[in-house]
């Protein structure tokens, strides 16, 4: 197109055919010709781009126009309406009333401007609700992924402008911020809350207690009024606004605002009442005691009151003045709850009114069956007499508690009560599931002899939870584990020892076998425990031992059935061959003796190579262990050193022999014929048995085999010369099921090592059987066609090639040397059976009975551990700086002084690979313990627990035992007698970890935990939950920080506030590993920084979590001020954490994304210290800042906020610190820019001189 041609007529003339895309060309010629600033012309390239549809450039140059000349009202109504088209109804609306302020009346365009009004109208509602919609989702995430509630804060926050009308919104918000004790920002939303809903009470009441926690008592006041006019369910208006504190559980709170409405009623007996409730539920029994008593005087008549004082004596042991509450209650009550009578039964047991308190248990049940017998008038006869008599023993004979208690019915309706209680009682101690009437028989029969005592506590067993706890167990019950844990820690706190009891336990409860029933024979045999009892765990019935059977005096129970948790809990003797339950916890009183199962050919503990800290439960047990007996020295170092814990077991260990191997040794020519019979096989048969034991495969828990393999090798094996069985480990026998063995396998009622006795030729693979074996002389075959996989997946102690028999790798081969071992008898493997076998003389079960039962040490092994000073820590590998210098501290620890111990969490490490890796950073020296199980709780412990989990206080001294008790037994739990001079939690962060070891003492142990930080700025800015980790601290000798700044920050803030000594406030500086920083900073830099930085720039880092007291929102803005004093200046911060979006929209929207980078997490990030100028660490508070020392490492300009911690690194001069504030940060920017601050030289071999000089104050090596 020619220029002549591009005039505005030759647009219009376009226009007119229609012609729009030449139109635009040729306007927009024009404009450019017109230098853009034509009013006409932008109008009419406008008008064309709207005919194309071309919306966006339309509007562009629309207002264009309207600005030129706003006089046009068709302009602004064209430009309205093309605002439309596009949606954004607000321009539209304003076109539109400008277009009709210009032209008024246009009644087009009054429709068009009332649509554009419903559109925006509607548009922003659908934002709103967008935005609505977005913030409840970012919420609802982070309450789901548990996060922090101060970022929960952050959120609510956030989503305050769209959500201000939302009553719920409000309050999550307000609740949140309560728990983070911010109660003016609270106060606030919930009085917002309590406007939009002013019928709902409690958001008046919330309003008015925070006021009272701000101190301002008058607006408190009349929030607490509008509380008590809206209230319609509490009875706030009679009795005020304690009903709310009472709601809440918050006992001691509610009896202070009880008390100042009694002084308004104090004629009020409910008034009396409640406050009393209130101090029995914040555990102040004496004072609870006054204000019952006065409330029952006043009104006698409400039988809850008597009972309540009741409860309160009989928490202080005041037991006659319990009685009398309780009976007084009773008589009110008809029919009296039997709940009741069983507290007036404990009161008047524990005053030794046993036959008062007979009367009381007797009416809490009614029984089934009528206590009068049914032939009354009908003297018992002389058969009668034996026929019940002899029923009785068949029933203890029948070892069955169904059998047992029938008999007892039988002999209780005839009056014969001294032989039912021998029935009822057998009964209760077979009988699995805790079963309230059959106790209550025991206690019914008990007292009609006349024994009341004994009575009682037979009664007494008729509730799982005697004790006066005061708590609602129903939700607690309804958690299997939970509940299973609870009794057994009532059991554990209630029941005493039975001193002539043995438990027995082999592999699991899966049978009666092993060392465990070696030792039970020798003891039946014996005249001394004639009077014993036995209980063996066996969860099939049908696999009950012949020679077991029938005996009075052997009880047979189902591993983790009630029955378990009592006899585990009371049995002075316990035996096992491999562990108990997580859960499992030995008293003081018991002895238990492991006796393991085997000499390990495959390795055992850490050594095995699948699966990860699958044997924690097994090293808790052999901690928990008084006596181990072992079958050679070898078994003793695999079990010690392979479950990491030589140098901290405590209890004794023997070398006694395999008593499950007197079987095989002590065996004659008749218990060989028994076996062959056993077997099947005709008496007149003489051909030789062949026994082929191969092991399992996997891990603890799991299996897995080929059973069509196996098969075919058992055909190849076979001849008409030999009779071959097999024996699988019990982990394969499902894996064998409906493979047509048939009478291959060895019947599993035939123990293994009495099957031995039977064998001439033994072929096995991994398992230790072939030590049991060893001792007869006889060929052992060695099969063994996986020996590399097994070696490098599963593990094994010795060279399969230095085994005492020959190896085969192939079935033709181990067909033909078993043909050759059936000719002829093979030379004994003298050395081997004198390393391996010295003690298998066919006595060994006499030995270890006399070590477990008659304190014999002859054969006790000593022990070789060099005695170091034994540090137990806790640590939880999440990566921070805190493990760093955790890491650090071991790699530094004087291991000719020192042993150290890790116990930690393997499930929480397992899911985080970031986790696992730190732990394979810790030397090799330090040995690792894994938590197993879960915390054993009586019901009231688990009540206080949660209690003190939601307030982070408790109300006084009781409660903080009660919690203790709980947190000392759980260690105990974990660690056993374990030996150590020193525990200590070194996160210092967790409430769980630090009450349990701030507790669990032990004679001569001292308890320490690290600060590693200004913790009361922790738990104000970040963990509201840290105050009930400092209400901890007393338990503690030593609190430690980690520098000497933050210590004395530290003893100010918290000595007063918690009561704290001045002098248990020490201090240690974090030791170093500057070797690893200078090898880790030679690495590459990421790709990612290296392509961003631009050539020559001056580069700034910071590195550190992204998380509030980091402070670097503070620094991105301070270096968006400062940054332009020079071009090439880059700021990088390493870290990651719940601030990294907020941290890239403010890099967004500042403009700063080719001056500030958001690394992320590094596993190295030391390169980019190194790459960098200086390094700035801008925190608000801080321990010590180990990133400050690195850099030092790595001599770089480091710039520092003045604060606790910092401060005693940089004081000296080793770099700048800087006021605690924006203008600060930017202070130090712009000298940093200006290159007015030099790198100083940092002596690290001083520095970690006095870091170790400090560790070895706090722990003092023996």
């Amino acid at each position: 197109m020619s220029p002549a041609q591009n005039t505005i007529e030759h647009g219009l003339l376009l226009e007119e055919k229609m012609e729009w895309e030449t139109a635009v060309e040729v306007y927009t010629a024009l404009l450019a010709g017109a230098g853009g600033a034509d009013a006409e012309l932008a109008f009419r390239l406008g008008h064309a781009h709207f005919h194309l549809r071309q919306f966006e450039e339309s509007a562009a140059h629309l207002h264009e126009a309207t600005l030129l000349n706003p006089a046009e009202a068709a302009w602004h109504y064209r430009l309205g309406y093309v605002q439309e088209q596009l949606g954004n109804y607000d321009a539209a609306v304003a076109a539109y009333k400008a277009s009709l302020a210009l032209e008024p009346g246009q009644t087009r365009r009054m429709h068009r401007l009332a649509a554009a009004e419903a559109s925006a109208e509607q548009a922003a509602t659908a934002s709103v609700e967008m935005s609505r919609a977005e913030s409840r989702r970012r919420v609802q995430q982070l309450v789901e992924n548990k996060a922090p509630v101060w970022q929960q804060i952050e959120a609510l926050n956030d989503g305050l402008s769209v959500n201000s009308d939302d009553p719920e919104w409000l309050v999550q918000l307000a609740e949140a911020q309560f728990s983070m004790n911010r109660f003016a920002e609270a106060c606030e939303n919930f009085a917002a809350a309590a406007l939009l809903k002013p019928e709902q009470a409690d958001l008046h009441f919330l309003e008015g207690w925070c006021w009272e926690l701000l101190e301002r008592p008058a607006k408190a006041r009349h929030a607490y009024n509008r509380a008590i006019a809206a209230d319609a369910d509490l009875q706030a208006k009679d009795f005020g606004v304690g009903v709310f504190f009472q709601k809440k559980g918050r006992w001691v709170a509610a009896a202070d605002a009880y008390r100042r409405t009694l002084r308004l009623q104090p004629t009020s007996a409910e008034l009396h009442y409640r406050i009393g409730y209130a101090l029995v539920r914040s555990y102040k029994w004496r004072e609870a005691i006054e204000l019952l008593r006065l409330a029952v005087a006043m009104d006698p008549s409400v039988p809850q009151w008597h009972y309540r004082l009741g409860f309160a004596h009989e928490r202080l042991a005041e037991w006659n003045d319990a009685a009398f509450a309780y009976e007084y209650a009773i008589g009110l009550n008809s029919p009296a709850p039997t709940y009741w009578l069983y507290r007036l039964g404990y009161v008047l047991t524990q005053a030794n009114d046993f036959q008062g308190a007979c009367l009381a248990f007797a009416a809490t049940i009614k029984p089934a069956e009528s206590a009068e017998p049914t032939q009354p008038d009908v003297p018992i006869g002389v058969y009668e007499r034996r026929l019940l008599v002899d029923g009785l023993h068949a029933a203890l004979n029948s070892q069955s508690a169904q059998r047992c208690l029938e008999a007892g019915n039988r002999l209780e309706m005839r009056g014969m009560h001294a032989l039912a209680a021998e029935a009822f009682d057998a009964a209760v101690k077979r009988t699995e599931n805790h079963s309230p009437n059959a106790y209550y028989k025991l206690g019914r029969a008990l007292q009609e002899t006349g024994d009341f005592e004994a009575a009682c506590r037979a009664y007494l067993e008729t509730r799982l939870f005697k004790r006066p706890h005061g708590v609602n167990t129903a939700p607690y019950r309804k958690n299997k584990e939970l509940n299973q844990t609870m009794i057994y820690t009532e059991f554990l706190e209630t029941l005493p020892v039975a001193h002539s009891t043995v438990l027995y336990e082999s592999s699991h409860g899966n049978s009666v076998s092993c060392n465990p029933l070696q030792i039970c024979r020798n003891l039946l045999d014996d005249p001394q425990f004639d009077s014993w009892t036995h209980i063996w765990v066996l969860n099939d019935k049908e696999r009950v031992p012949l020679e077991l059977a029938g005996r009075t005096n052997v009880i047979f129970v189902t591993r983790e059935s009630n029955l378990y948790l009592r006899h585990l809990s009371t049995a002075k003797y316990l035996i096992n061959n491999t562990s108990f339950p997580p859960y499992f916890l030995r008293r003081p009183e018991q002895q238990y003796l492991n006796t393991w199962h085997g000499t390990p050919l495959k390795t055992l503990g850490k050594d095995v190579k699948v699966g990860f800290f699958e044997h924690r439960n097994i090293a808790r047990n052999l901690l928990q262990t008084t006596h181990i007996i072992v079958p050679n020295v070898h078994t003793r170092n695999a079990l010690i050193e392979a479950h990491d814990i030589q140098g901290l077991y405590t209890g004794k260990v023997a070398l006694t022999g395999y008593p499950r191997t007197d079987t095989v040794v002590n065996a004659t020519i008749k218990d060989q014929a028994r076996i062959r019979a056993a077997l099947g096989l005709d008496p007149t048969d003489t051909r030789p048995v062949v026994l082929f034991a191969p092991t399992w495969r996997g891990g603890v828990g799991s299996s897995y085999f080929d059973a069509e393999g196996l098969k075919e090798d058992l055909e190849r094996l076979r001849g008409e010369d030999r009779h071959v069985f097999l024996r699988a480990h019990r982990f394969a026998e499902d894996a064998l099921a409906g493979f047509g063995f048939g009478d291959w396998i060895v019947p599993q009622h035939i123990d293994t090592n009495e099957l031995l006795a039977g064998v001439d030729v033994l072929i096995t693979d991994y398992s230790s059987i072939f030590f049991d074996f060893l001792p007869t002389g006889r060929t052992i075959l060695f099969y063994t066609p996986d020996l590399e996989h097994y070696q490098n997946e599963r593990g094994l102690y010795f060279e399969m090639e230095s085994m005492p028999g020959v190896l085969t790798k192939d079935i033709e081969t181990l067909a033909q040397q078993l043909s050759q071992a059936l000719k002829g008898p093979t030379t004994p493997f003298v050395d081997f059976q004198a390393e391996f076998c010295p003690k298998e003389d066919g006595r060994s079960a006499v030995r270890a009975v006399d070590f477990f039962f008659r304190s014999d040490d002859t054969h006790l092994l000593p022990d070789l551990e060099p005695q170091k000073t034994n540090l137990l820590f806790h640590q939880s590998l999440i990566p921070n700086g805190i493990t760093t210098s955790f890491v650090n501290l071991m790699k530094n620890l004087d291991t000719e002084r020192y042993r150290a111990v890790l116990l930690f969490d393997a499930n929480a490490v397992a899911s985080e690979s970031v986790r696992m890796n730190l732990l394979n950073k810790l030397p090799d020296h330090v040995q690792l313990l894994a938590r197993s199980g879960r915390q054993l709780f009586s019901a009231e412990e688990k009540w206080v627990n949660e209690k003190f989990a939601a307030q982070h206080e408790l109300t006084n001294s009781e409660q903080y035992e009660i919690a203790g008790k709980a947190y000392g037994r759980e260690l105990a739990r974990l660690i056993g007698n374990a030996r150590f001079e020193y525990i200590c939690e070194f996160d210092g962060y967790s409430r769980f970890w630090t009450g349990m070891f701030a507790h669990g003492r032990a004679p001569g142990r001292k308890h320490v935990i690290y600060l590693h930080n200004q913790m009361m700025s922790e738990q104000n800015m970040k963990y509201p939950y840290l105050q009930g980790v400092f209400n901890l601290y007393r338990r503690f000798d030593s609190l430690i920080s980690v520098s000497k700044s933050v210590n004395a920050s530290n003893m100010t803030e918290l000595s007063a506030a918690f009561g704290l000594e001045a002098g248990k406030f020490s201090y240690a500086n974090n030791p170093l590993d500057p070797d690893m920083c200078l090898e880790l900073a030679e690495s590459p830099l990421p790709e990612s920084l290296d392509s961003w930085l631009k050539p020559n720039a001056k580069l700034l880092v910071s590195v550190g979590r992204l998380s509030p007291e980091k402070a670097h929102e503070r620094l991105i803005r301070a270096f968006s001020e400062e940054y332009t004093r020079v071009t090439n200046i880059q700021l990088v911060l390493v870290g990651d954490g719940p601030l990294k979006a907020r941290l890239t929209s403010l890099v967004e929207n500042l403009g700063l994304e080719d001056k500030v980078l958001l690394l992320g997490a590094l596993d190295n990030p030391f390169p980019v210290v190194k790459r960098a100028d200086g390094f700035i660490l801008p925190s608000l508070h801080e321990g010590q800042g180990l990133v400050l020392l690195e850099a030092l490492i790595l001599g770089k300009i480091v710039i520092a906020t003045d604060i606790s911690g910092p401060r005693s690194v940089l004081a000296s001069g080793a770099g700048l610190l800087v006021e605690n504030s924006l203008d600060g940060i930017r202070h130090g920017l712009r000298l940093f820019i200006e290159g007015q601050i030099k790198p100083t030289r940092f002596d690290v071999v001083d520095y970690q001189r006095r870091a170790i000089e400090g560790f070895r104050s706090v722990f003092a090596a023996n």
